[in-house]
This record gives C-alpha cells, sequence and structure tokens, in this order.
C-alpha cells in the first residue's frame, strides 16, 4: 500500500509499505478521509516535537474510513461500517491511568504522532477500543470527532466547577484562547449546551478570527463573540 512517512523537518516520502497485519483486537481501516492539524505543519516545517522518537512515522492523528477486516476477537461485526479513529492509546495501568487521566499516562501512544502509524496511508490498523462509530450522513465529522469529543469533555469538567464554586450564578463570560480545530470545537459545543452563557474567542492569527467569523456569519444557532489579544485585561 501507498503511505506518506515522515523522517524528519521538511522530509516526507512517499513509500510503499505492507498492509499492516492485525492483532486479534483491531480492525483494518481503509482511510477515507484525513485531516492536516497545525500539529503535523509545525512537526513539518519546525519540528520534529513529538513525533521525535518515533520517527519514521505515518503521520495524520485525526482521520477516518471504512473498516474492511477484523480480528478474530472482535465479537461485532465491523465490516463496511464507517468509523473515526481516536488516537489516544493509554496503558490504563500507570499511576495517571488509574486516576482516570488517561491522557497523562506514562506509556502514552497515539496514533499518527507518537508509536503508532496514523491515516496518511490507504490501510490502518487500529484498536477496536479506538474506533468511533459514524452514521453515513455524519461522513464529513470524520476529522472532527475527537475536537467534539474534547470540547465536551471540557465543557462538562468546567461547568461541574462552576457549579460548585458559583451555585447562585445564572450565566458566565467564557473566554476561549485559541481558535484552532479545539478550541473553536469548544466553543460550539458550549453554545449549543449553554445559550445562556457569554462565550469570547480569541487567538494570536486574526486570519483564524475571520474565517471563522465568515463561517458562522450567516448562522443564528451560535452565539460566539470574537475578541483580539489587545482587548483582554487582566482583572486582579
Amino acid at each position: 500500500m501507498k503511505a506518506i512517512r515522515f523522517y524528519g523537518k521538511n522530509n516526507i516520502k512517499i513509500e510503499d509499505i505492507p498492509i499492516p497485519k492485525l492483532q486479534k483486537d483491531e480492525v483494518l481501516v481503509k482511510v477515507k478521509k484525513v485531516a492536516i492539524s497545525q500539529i503535523i505543519a509545525n512537526e513539518y516545517f519546525l519540528g520534529p516535537f513529538i513525533t521525535k522518537n518515533s520517527l519514521p512515522i505515518v503521520l495524520g492523528h485525526s482521520f477516518g474510513g471504512i473498516v474492511v477486516k477484523q480480528g478474530e476477537e472482535v465479537k461485532e461485526n465491523l465490516i463496511g461500517k464507517l468509523v473515526s479513529v481516536l488516537p489516544l492509546v493509554s496503558c490504563g495501568n500507570c499511576y495517571y491511568c488509574k486516576l482516570g487521566y488517561d491522557n497523562l499516562c506514562e506509556n502514552l501512544k497515539y496514533y499518527g504522532l507518537i508509536g503508532k502509524d496514523g491515516g496518511f496511508s490507504e490501510y490502518v490498523k487500529v484498536n477496536i477500543k479506538n474506533i468511533f462509530h459514524l452514521k453515513e450522513k455524519d461522513k464529513d465529522k470524520i476529522t472532527f470527532i475527537e475536537p467534539i469529543l474534547i470540547g465536551l469533555n471540557i465543557f462538562n469538567d468546567t461547568i461541574d466547577k462552576i457549579k460548585y464554586k458559583f451555585p447562585s450564578k445564572k450565566s458566565i463570560n467564557v473566554l476561549i484562547l485559541g481558535a484552532g480545530a479545539i478550541g473553536f470545537t469548544t466553543a460550539l459545543v458550549w453554545s449549543i449546551l449553554r445559550k445562556e452563557d457569554n462565550i469570547y474567542l480569541n487567538d494570536i492569527f486574526l486570519s483564524r478570527l475571520e474565517r471563522i467569523s465568515n463561517l458562522l456569519k450567516n448562522s443564528s444557532e451560535y452565539k460566539i463573540n470574537f475578541i483580539e489579544k489587545k482587548y483582554i485585561k487582566r482583572e486582579n
């Protein structure tokens, strides 16, 4: 199969590599969509940073496609199913995993970034714990499932703390620093689930704010305000 392998700063190669062999608890995904994120751009133009101990590696941590093969211990018939891949792989046994902080796993791996090949290839083998089922009508959301889930987690965690600390508050002002995929998605999630709050989105790159503003200008569903960094003041 064809794959794009990353060897270091400004160094990628299109190569023929074997289709990966499955473990018993894995599925083989024929890739349909993969996103080029800011992380990948940073790794290619300025890095390697995150990937430096995993080179060469097939990049692409936001991806998905169709399951074409599955391991013998996969009980559900997944052949032909549309899935998005959740890239974080934690060990489940270390100190942080046992506390529920699998993102801090001492043995962390990450499809397309750390220790596991990602979506810039024809096929990727993925553990069944790392697939998220999608309906055909949602295929355009393949590369946004991870940011959406992160946004939901940020929202739930923050709201729990706010309700505990300020139980009488009916609405709050929310400032989200960074209008990348995760920041923007968190703002969307918040605007849907807490319409009473005032949401402000900031980024040092004004072009990001402009693009998002243009994207949402004809929508009344999302109430997101944009604020430039120079107007943010710290209150003591």
